[in-house]
């Protein structure tokens, strides 16, 4: 994905269909069961390499766990990279928007947001995402990007 995404600061959303229910250790939170669906994860880029570089690393299977995702990411598939490049930090802003919406909910409370004081940066749904409720649920613009 070198040539689509670029070396910028920004916020993403990363959705990952799991293809079957499953119990999944992450890290030091615990142990979870994550059922069949798909799982819409919110992060931030704003460090060496930007977008590209954390995108890039998000979709290797083949790495050291060392964030949430990394554990869930082995489990599933990613489906749809939502890309909005800005210096401005908008995962919080997002992952309260996304918590707030009565069709997504929330499956493992402190997922990606042990360094700041949302419930998750995690959500759920058992169907997949629409991307047109999703920019009405994010009041936002972003890049779809397929994989």
């Amino acid at each position: 994905m070198n040539d689509i995404l670029l070396p910028e600061a920004g916020t993403y959303i990363i959705s990952i269909k799991v293809k079957k229910s499953q119990n999944i250790e992450i890290g030091k939170i615990g142990n979870f069961a994550f059922i069949r669906g798909y799982y819409l994860y919110v992060g931030s880029a704003h460090g060496p390499g930007g977008i590209r570089a954390r995108i890039n690393r998000h979709l290797r299977k083949d790495k050291v766990t060392h964030w949430h995702i990394d554990y869930l990411r082995s489990a599933g598939a990613v489906t749809a990279v939502l890309i909005n490049y800005s210096k401005r930090k908008k995962e919080c802003i997002w992952a309260k928007r996304l918590n707030s919406s009565p069709l997504l909910s929330t499956p493992v409370e402190r997922f990606g947001s042990s360094d700041c004081m949302c419930l998750s940066h995690l959500f759920f749904s058992k169907f997949d995402i629409d991307i047109q409720m999703l920019k009405k649920i994010l009041k936002d613009s972003f890049e779809l990007i397929i994989t």
